[in-house]
């Protein structure tokens, strides 16, 4: 159990928070279980240990990827129990689909433990919605999508651009492209088709 926790706080320590995509404040993390589904790599793992970083730093909060081998050996059900009966109230289950039946086990202790607060993530988006049947009724799931352009702008040249809708867009265009330069001009030669004419974006 040592392990565990030293991990946990090596993972943290380590997380990386100069980049935090907007989707994390879409979360209603007061919920007592959510799910946060989505395809390998997009994004999953860094997102949860953000938020841990981030909010939950004063909290007995325990970050368990249920692929670390030590549950090749051990039950979920039983490691979550002993971190309750020393305090912890915030478990980060990730990579769940690596685990089996982590649906029942979650389920039961959900029902189980009233003031317990858990989040799981899953890359296997077919084998989540199939394991997450038994807690449709009992958890928030979220799909976590790919990097919008904007936020790999903002990734790739670590500066802020707000999010538009599409009617404003279309009418803020030019104002939009001269501030748009102002930041950064990877191609010059890019444009943007509108109605008939070409006009030039970056």
């Amino acid at each position: 159990m040592e392990k565990l926790v030293e991990n946990h706080y090596q993972i943290i320590n380590d997380t990386p928070d100069n980049f935090i995509r907007n989707f994390i404040q879409k979360v209603h993390w007061d919920e007592r279980l959510i799910g946060i589904k989505g395809a390998k790599g997009v994004g999953k793992t860094t997102l949860i240990l953000q938020y841990i970083k981030s909010r939950l730093q004063n909290e007995k909060v325990i970050y368990l990827p249920l692929d670390n081998p030590y549950f090749y050996s051990n039950k979920l059900t039983e490691t979550v129990e002993f971190f309750i009966k020393t305090g912890y109230t915030y478990f980060f289950l990730d990579e769940v689909h690596k685990y089996s039946h982590w649906s029942a086990e979650i389920k039961n202790l959900h029902d189980t433990y009233r003031k317990i607060k858990i989040v799981f993530t899953g890359s296997s988006v077919l084998h989540l919605i199939e394991g997450a049947a038994d807690l449709s009724r009992r958890a928030m799931v979220y799909d976590l999508p790919g990097l919008s352009f904007r936020e790999f702008l903002e990734f790739t040249t670590e500066k802020s651009f707000p999010s538009f809708l599409w009617k404003k867009f279309c009418k803020t265009i030019f104002r939009l492209h001269r501030k748009l330069q102002k930041k950064f001009a990877p191609l010059n030669s890019t444009v943007i088709i509108w109605s008939k004419d070409i006009i030039p974006f970056l």
